[in-house]
């Protein structure tokens, strides 16, 4: 299932299931704290007012308790999905290489008899 513009492969969400699993949701989400702390907090804060408001609507507590654990491990897993599918795209790229490519790139296009006379003979004076 190797879909060109599919950056997440299923193997990738199931080791990072695995990863979240192997640690539990608390330990996994006090490690992304580490390294995302404005994420990590935004995850909690939303998933204690949703497990707020199932407790209000009546649900009891081992209810309550099982889907935050159940949403939150979802959730990390797809973060931690998206960090691994990430390093993989990028693993062996040096950082401004692929840019400095792409610049190099002459784009198409009209271009002025003096612009493709200096661009011909780099010894043209473009003042000239």
């Amino acid at each position: 299932m190797n879909n060109d513009a599919m950056l997440i492969e299923p193997q990738t969400i199931a080791s990072a299931r695995s990863s979240v699993a192997e640690q539990g949701p608390q330990t996994a989400l006090q490690t992304l704290a580490k390294s995302e702390p404005a994420l990590a907090m935004f995850v909690a804060e939303s998933l204690a007012t949703t497990a707020g408001r199932l407790a209000l609507s009546g649900a009891p507590t081992g209810v309550v308790q099982g889907v935050h654990e159940d949403v939150l491990a979802t959730v990390l897993t797809c973060v931690e999905s998206i960090k691994r599918a990430h390093f993989e795209l990028w693993k062996d790229t040096e950082m401004g290489v692929r840019l400095a490519a792409l610049a190099a790139v002459p784009k198409k296009g009209k271009t002025s008899q003096r612009r493709r006379a200096v661009a011909e003979d780099p010894g043209t004076d473009p003042q000239g």
